[in-house]
């Protein structure tokens, strides 16, 4: 008798794009009091940029689903050029992430996996390098910098550079 497992990581496909939207919004931290924005932030450019037009070159996403749920979590990578950079911009060639897991599956070092997929995937693809931005009061930031993110740009948000 086989078990399947209750949890895989694959690569997402084309048609599974718009999921990067719902995640984008989960990426949103939100401090603990505060409440989340309407979910119309996405529409702003600095947010769709994410996620609209997949399939661009450079575009990498992992997704982790459930057996039964489906999706749960996202980590997936962008370049960004100038004049439509996003938070975490370092230059042209160097892909900025995102990652986010549906709340009920966070703090099971899933993110952890995923992360690890898609760096891996990214390297593979021939990247050097990937950064990040996150808010300071993200307790995700301490994942990052084990991960060995290093900060290249300070603020409340600061942007992080790892090396493949």
């Amino acid at each position: 008798m086989s078990i399947e497992p209750v949890f895989k990581i694959r690569r997402l496909v084309k048609d599974e794009s718009s999921y990067l939207r719902e995640m984008l919004f989960l990426a949103i931290y939100v401090p603990p009091g505060e409440d989340p924005p309407k979910r119309a932030v996405l529409n702003r450019s600095e947010l769709s940029r994410y996620f609209e037009n997949w399939g661009q070159f450079g575009d990498l996403a992992m997704v982790l689903t459930h057996s039964k749920k489906g999706l749960i979590g996202a980590c997936w990578i962008r370049l960004h050029k100038k004049p439509n950079m996003g938070y975490g911009y370092v230059d042209d060639s160097i892909p900025e992430m995102n990652v986010a897991i549906v709340p009920k599956y966070r703090g099971l070092g899933l993110g952890t996996q995923l992360i690890r997929s898609l760096l891996e995937s990214a390297k593979n693809e021939g990247f050097k390098k990937i950064s990040l931005s996150v808010d300071r009061r993200n307790p995700a930031i301490s994942l990052y910098l084990r991960l060995n993110f290093k900060e290249v740009k300070s603020g409340n948000s600061p942007t992080l550079l790892l090396q493949l």
